[in-house]
């Protein structure tokens, strides 16, 4: 078991939103796809016109914004994003795992069943 998670910040780092779940894979990159996937479900649900998504995941990342599909694994869940994504302007952006720790302890949380933003 693993935990995801995603956080939705303003242009001042503020949180404005989080979504996070404990899930079970053998794939790093469909867990990374899935933490991306929750991105794009926050994106359209608050119906964000203009976002930046990050991952540490920079295979991931090229695969979503050039729609190369590469991984089979998280291949239905990338296509899910770029569908979610259709109707908003997306930045898709590689950053280190360092630059984002907010998301990794969230994620480190959900996976012990202490979140305290659940």
């Amino acid at each position: 078991m693993t935990g995801i998670a995603a956080i939705a910040r303003d242009p001042n780092g503020k949180i404005l939103d989080e979504i996070s779940a404990l899930v079970r894979t053998k794939s790093v990159q469909v867990a990374e796809a899935l933490a991306l996937r929750f991105g794009s479900v926050l994106a359209k649900r608050w119906q964000w016109e203009s976002i930046i998504f990050e991952s540490d995941n920079k295979e991931l990342i090229l695969s979503v914004k050039n729609k190369s599909f590469n991984c089979w694994g998280s291949l239905a869940i990338e296509q899910d994003i770029v569908s979610l994504l259709n109707s908003v302007s997306a930045c898709l952006s590689f950053i280190p795992w360092t630059a984002n720790k907010a998301v990794d302890w969230i994620a480190q949380c959900t996976r012990k069943g202490i979140c305290p933003l659940d």
